[in-house]
């Protein structure tokens, strides 16, 4: 099971839990309530993400992702296939001119 290092004062954790939600992931991942502080880095974080910094998430077959966007994308990829993508395709206009 992925294992989420994660803290609830992070708005980029907050942001990657709900794409695990919103994909039906939630309950398949593993969440580990993990110190992050800048000043003084977590050794154990610091042997998995050399920024040591959350959101960071170890997969089953031992990669680790980190970055709320990295981890976002790879929950809209591990879904369910029939789920709503939460990225669009690369090259979706995501405005259009006004006249």
């Amino acid at each position: 099971m992925p294992l989420l290092h994660w803290s609830p004062r992070s708005p980029y954790v907050r942001k990657v839990m709900v794409a695990l939600h919103e994909k039906g992931l939630a309950g398949q991942v593993e969440t580990v309530r993990t110190h992050a502080d800048p000043l003084i880095p977590h050794p154990g974080l610091m042997a998995l993400n050399p920024l040591s910094k959350i959101p960071t998430l170890e997969l089953e077959d031992g990669s680790v992702l980190f970055d709320s966007h990295v981890i976002c994308r790879w929950a809209d990829r591990a879904g369910p296939a029939c789920s709503p993508k939460i990225w669009l395709p690369s090259g979706t206009r995501l405005w259009a001119p006004a006249c």
